[in-house]
């Protein structure tokens, strides 16, 4: 993990948002929440810094810290780790209780330091949720509702529809789909062949680059995908129209929720 984390990162952060660090503006986030994750972190480190200086065993605890530590580690790399913060927000929370219990009148004390937590998390909450427009009330109903509970998938992210719709496709079939979409697909149609999970940096930026110039349909696009073989692509409905494929032989086969299945056709021949 570290060695993703820090040799990775660097090619990483170019191909995928979610490494974006948390000096840089939010990129996958909010950005309450990246502000959040930065002040949890500057409190942690100095928090953690005074303990090690008051402590009669430092190796000890360092241990009791390292997780923490680990978890600031990540946060501070990649993005989309910030929720491993709740370690050591949870290590201070912990250490706030033992020492109101500890000091004289602790039960007065713990009742107020327990008061002053919840009401702050009460107010980020609400403060969260005025920043991205959402309700508890909103949270419930769609909890109640039957279809959450049929299908977990947002069909709007995931092209869930497009990719059902070659279930059936033979063996070997050659696809390519957006890069986020990909894992979906490769899970689903198991018999195709998926250009390209991207999650990993095995990947060279040359395969990221020629991934985005097919999905953008730019020029090039058409020649990239004769060379890979490549006869069915999940796309936004109206790619086929794009500049670097327009022309060519992909007709839309099915069209599902902001996605569509296109196919190569082969050209007719004569009237």
């Amino acid at each position: 993990m570290l060695d993703y984390a820090l040799r990775g990162t660097a090619v990483n952060r170019i191909v995928n948002t979610e490494f974006t660090p948390i000096w840089d503006a939010a990129a996958v986030v909010q950005p309450i929440a990246k502000d959040a994750a930065r002040a949890v972190i500057l409190v942690y480190v100095a928090w953690a810094a005074r303990r090690l200086r008051a402590a009669e065993d430092r190796w000890t605890e360092v241990r009791r810290l390292g997780p923490g530590l680990l978890a600031v580690l990540g946060a501070v790399l990649i993005e989309r780790n910030l929720w491993l913060l709740v370690i050591p927000l949870g290590q201070m929370l912990v250490a706030l209780g033992r020492w109101a219990r500890a000091e004289p009148g602790g039960g007065g004390r713990d009742l107020a330091v327990t008061a002053a937590v919840l009401a702050t998390g009460g107010a980020l909450h609400l403060v969260y949720a005025a920043q991205i427009g959402w309700s508890n009330a909103e949270a419930w109903a769609i909890l109640g509702d039957p279809r959450t509970a049929a299908s977990h998938l947002d069909e709007g992210l995931i092209p869930i529809g497009c990719v059902e719709r070659l279930a059936s496709a033979p063996e070997g079939t050659r696809l390519f789909t957006l890069r986020m979409w990909a894992s979906y697909a490769i899970w689903r149609l198991p018999q195709a062949r998926v250009f390209y999970d991207g999650r990993n940096l095995e990947y060279g930026l040359d395969i990221h680059e020629a991934g985005a110039r097919v999905w953008a349909g730019a020029p090039g696009a058409a020649e990239i995908l004769d060379a890979t073989g490549t006869n069915r692509v999940i796309a936004r409905p109206g790619w086929n129209e794009l500049p670097g494929v327009q022309g060519g032989p992909w007709r839309a086969l099915a069209v599902g929720p902001r996605c569509a299945v296109f196919g190569r056709v082969k050209a007719r021949l004569g009237p």
